[in-house]
């Protein structure tokens, strides 16, 4: 009984408390001002009319202003509206002057030809909304808004909008753009603009610091001069990527003379006949990256990419369509990232990229060998839809994500490699009919990860100190499915038993009682890796892996590691002026003193 009245106590006190609620709202209702379509002002004192010139007197607070008038100006004079203009359904109308502070949207524009400038707007959700009107002015204002965009546009073109700052929201970005074409936007500072169906639209010498999105079909847009840097200043207020220029599903764009720095690049995903020159991307992270749908067409990676673009001071060489290359430091000196689309018979060898990786896109018959690919953020190799190439005898080590990702790509030979230290050694993803042998792979939170890949030969591989030395995807639908994921791979893991299969550290922990078979140097118990794979023939000692480059016959030291002999050089060269120094000063004592006596 006695928790029963507490509840009712409580009861009543919520029931009061939604009482004054509801009262105070009702009696909160904001103060409606009109300017009517023959520039009367109605609802209030505080906005007095000199012809076309109307100017705020005073604040106003809780207020919400329509326009219907059109060729008038209305200068806030500095004073604040807390409320919001609700719409401007007049041509010809400029806002300027004005501290607005909503809970809503600040400024909605349903007429043309409108200029908003010099404003300072705070809105709980967006900034300025433009619907299905054109022509635009948007200058000089600052615009902090939640959650909508700082500045929305949809179906609104030939608007122009200069020397803005616009914050970041959480749900959008500093300008969104939907359906709105031939815009111009110069000497902004936006933290994120966002462009959907978007075309023509020219974005020219803004600070981005969340960068640019451009998607579905947002064409021939014009990026230059633009500078995206990431102050990693990131909060709860937004959640979006930055500091990048994504382009998604469109083409004919040009981004030109771009400036990223800190831990953005460029993305760009299932998009066509692009048009890239002279950026310069400074990153901490992945910096360029080519990629199309799960399984993408050869379009979606035929953009024109020229050797102007860097990462990180090193060059971008993206080559499409070439033949019988040879790709090494002489030819291509300089390389931070190396894609080779659609190329035959392409050599690259004795290259050391320690930033960025290769991606080969459907190209045959390339060689890759001897060459260093250590320490690249992201993948050391790509193929996608690549077939009939070889991988051979390169040190691919310390990668931030795979060492190697073979997608779709059947009939390639990856042997005599040192995969270490990387996330995961191998990732398969769809790749058939490879053959992965002679490789040490090692050091790393997986070996060889497989998602749908059969019928591949992996033998004469040494498998040390992998945290999981095989991990397939499939493993996971095994009576319990799961939609999308493929069944589990089902792959050769020996060459018989007369050469074996291959080397597993982890055997002896696993099979205690195994013993060897006919001093053949292979152990008389299977390794099982799930029930329909398994190597028949696991070999006792490591394969003898014979990769023949001495330059990176051992992995490279990081660049940690490399910096710490700079500085002994240093001191060496500082020892010995030091010594000529004390040397001279000695020689010159020595004849004072001799010519004092």
């Amino acid at each position: 009984m006695k928790n029963l009245g507490k509840l009712g106590l409580f009861l009543a006190i919520l029931t009061l408390l939604i009482q004054g609620i509801a009262i105070q709202q009702a009696t909160a209702q904001p103060l409606l001002i009109s300017i009517k379509a023959d520039g009367a002002v109605e609802g209030t004192s505080a906005i007095q009319r000199n012809d076309d010139l109307y100017t705020f007197t005073s604040n106003l607070e809780q207020a919400s202003i329509v326009i219907e008038a059109s060729n008038i100006v209305l200068d806030g004079a500095g004073f604040n509206l807390q409320g919001e203009i609700y719409a401007v359904n007049g041509n010809n109308v400029e806002i300027k002057n004005l501290k607005i502070t909503s809970s809503a949207t600040a400024i909605q524009i349903y007429g043309s030809n409108c200029k908003i400038t010099n404003n300072e707007i705070q809105a709980d959700y967006g900034g300025i909304r433009i619907r299905n009107t054109n022509n635009h002015i948007i200058s000089g204002n600052k615009i902090d808004a939640k959650v909508e965009a700082g500045i929305a546009f949809g179906n609104s073109s030939y608007n122009t909008i200069t020397e803005n700052t616009i914050d970041t929201s959480i749900m959008v970005g500093g300008v969104d753009l939907v359906y709105s074409d031939y815009n111009t936007f110069s000497r902004n500072t936006i933290h994120f603009i966002s462009l959907y169906k978007s075309s023509y639209n020219i974005l020219d010498e803004n600070n981005l610091p969340q960068g640019i999105s451009i998607r579905n079909k947002s064409n021939n847009n014009e990026i230059t001069e633009n500078s995206i840097i990431d102050f990693n200043e990131l909060t709860e207020k937004n959640f979006m990527s930055s500091g990048s220029i994504t382009i998604e599903r469109s083409e004919g764009n040009l981004v030109s003379s771009n400036t990223i720095v800190n831990s953005g690049g460029i993305f760009i995903t299932t998009s066509s006949n692009n048009v890239f020159r002279n950026n310069a991307i400074s990153t901490t992270g992945i910096g360029f990256e080519v990629s199309g749908d799960p399984q993408p067409s050869l379009s979606s990676f035929i953009n024109d990419i020229d050797d102007s673009n860097t990462i990180n001071g090193k060059k971008i060489y993206y080559l499409i369509d070439k033949s019988n290359l040879n790709i090494t430091p002489s030819t291509y000196p300089n390389i931070g990232y190396l894609a080779l689309v659609n190329c035959k018979q392409m050599t690259v060898e004795n290259n050391h990229l320690n930033t960025q990786g290769i991606m080969l896109a459907w190209t045959t018959n390339a060689q890759i060998t001897k060459n260093d690919l250590s320490n690249n953020h992201g993948k050391g190799i790509i193929l996608n839809y690549a077939s009939n190439n070889q991988i051979t005898q390169n040190n691919i080590n310390s990668n931030s994500e795979a060492g190697m990702r073979i997608s779709y790509s059947d009939d390639n030979i990856i042997s005599g490699n040192y995969i270490t230290k990387n996330q995961e050694g191998l990732l398969l993803y769809y790749a058939s009919n490879n053959t992965i042998k002679e490789n040490k792979i090692a050091d790393q939170d997986t070996g060889i990860s497989l998602h749908g890949s059969s019928s591949n030969l992996i033998c004469h591989n040494n498998f040390v100190n992998n945290t999981k030395q095989i991990y397939d995807v499939g493993w996971h639908g095994v009576n319990q499915p799961f939609p999308g994921l493929p069944l589990p791979s089902e792959n050769v893991w020996d060459n018989g038993y007369q050469t074996g299969g291959n080397y597993w550290e982890d055997y002896s922990d696993k099979y205690p009682d195994a013993k060897e078979s006919d001093n053949s140097g292979i152990w008389d118990t299977p390794y099982m890796i799930d029930e329909s794979n398994k190597d028949n023939y696991p070999l006792i000692e490591p394969y003898i892996i014979n990769l023949n480059v001495p330059e990176v016959s051992t992995p490279l030291p990081s660049p940690e590691e490399r910096t710490t002999e700079e500085p002994t050089l240093i001191i060496i060269i500082a020892l010995i002026v030091v010594v000529v120094f004390f040397s001279l000063g000695f020689i010159v004592y020595l004849k004072r003193r001799k010519n004092n006596q």
